[in-house]
C-alpha cells in the first residue's frame, strides 16, 4: 500500500533529504514556518536514499548541464520571497 508522508526540512539553496526508497516528490509547502515535503511512498519502506534538491530564485540561471526536474514554486516569508523547488537529477 501507499501513503502520502510529511518531510521537514530547512530553507537553504542546495540541500539534500533522505526519504524512503522510490517516494515521488508530490509538492512542498511552508505550514507556519516550517518547509515540508510531501511524497508518496511506500508505506512499509525499509531502505532511504538521499535526494538533492535546489531552490532558485526567479530571474537566476540555471547551467545547461545542470539536469533538474521542477516540484513546486513557493513563498517564503523572508527576504527570498518567491523560490522555485527543483530535484536535482545529475
Amino acid at each position: 500500500m501507499k501513503i502520502i508522508r510529511k518531510y521537514s526540512f530547512d530553507i537553504n539553496s542546495e540541500f539534500g533529504i533522505y526519504l524512503p526508497e522510490g517516494a515521488e516528490i508530490l509538492t512542498a509547502q511552508v505550514e507556519d514556518g516550517q518547509a515540508c515535503i510531501f511524497a508518496l511512498t511506500n508505506e512499509l519502506f525499509t531502505k532511504t536514499v538521499m535526494r538533492k534538491l535546489r531552490f532558485i530564485e526567479s530571474s537566476e540561471l540555471i547551467e545547461p548541464t545542470e539536469k533538474l526536474k521542477y516540484i513546486t514554486t513557493l513563498q517564503v516569508s523572508d527576504s527570498t520571497g518567491i523560490v522555485h523547488l527543483f530535484e536535482k537529477l545529475n
